[in-house]
């Protein structure tokens, strides 16, 4: 009898979260692919092609949700590190914004013409995603360093110096994390005429980039600060 109810009770809980529990054996997301992506999406961020790395990581994230949702959601073994996971893409997809002046559009397509408000507006999504993740790791160089750079492409001038603020403490302490950092910095110095520091800048993000300081680290020939090519 006992036996009896026992096996009754394992195929109602078959029946009611099938894709969670099967009698005590848990269930994992499949995240090998969007793991895959998201490595492939910060590579391509880093290399200045930042349309390219947003669709990367904009897929990554939605087969993340995907498989989230068709296994059952929170219960699964391995729901915080597929959390982790969409923090990293979204991350990606922010910085991309960010070097594509805000002209990408939802899936990561490179717009031919974007409004001056569209721009802003995703610019602003890129600040938002960077202060969040910044607010819960601010002893980290990197989400540091990705915050300035969202608060430097920003027209107020108070997101502006603390951007200049955030990234001197960096490079004071020898934690600027790569020259996308002191791309950033050299372009802030060059906002405030100060040639010296610009330069000095300049030269460690040369030394920083390597193989690609043409794509990332700007020049100062015209009075706006080069931008690195769309991908």
């Amino acid at each position: 009898m006992r036996r009896t109810v026992a096996m009754a009770a394992c195929a109602g809980a078959l029946l009611i979260a099938a894709p969670v529990l099967a009698c005590g054996n848990t269930v994992e997301l499949e995240l090998d692919g969007p793991t895959k992506r998201v490595n492939g999406a910060e590579m391509l961020v880093r290399a200045g092609k930042p349309a390219q790395a947003y669709r990367a990581a904009w897929r990554a994230s939605r087969e993340v949700r995907n498989e989230i949702v068709s296994k059952g959601g929170p219960g699964v073994d391995n729901y915080n590190e597929a959390l982790a996971l969409k923090r990293r893409a979204r991350r990606v997809m922010a910085i991309a914004q960010l070097r594509a002046s805000g002209r990408l559009g939802a899936t990561g397509r490179l717009a031919k013409r974007t409004s001056k408000r569209r721009q802003r507006v995703n610019l602003r999504w890129s600040r938002i995603v960077l202060q969040r993740q910044w607010i819960k790791a601010r002893k980290d160089p990197v989400v540091r360093a990705r915050y300035a750079e969202a608060l430097a492409a920003s027209p107020s001038k108070r997101h502006r110096a603390k951007a200049l603020s955030m990234l001197q403490t960096l490079a004071s302490k020898d934690l600027m994390p790569d020259a996308w950092a002191y791309r950033t910095l050299a372009q802030l110095h060059h906002a405030r005429s100060d040639s010296k520091a610009r330069d000095a800048a300049v030269a460690k993000c040369r030394l920083k980039a390597g193989a690609n300081a043409a794509s990332i680290c700007p020049t100062f020939d015209a009075p706006v600060a080069q931008r690195p090519p769309v991908g």
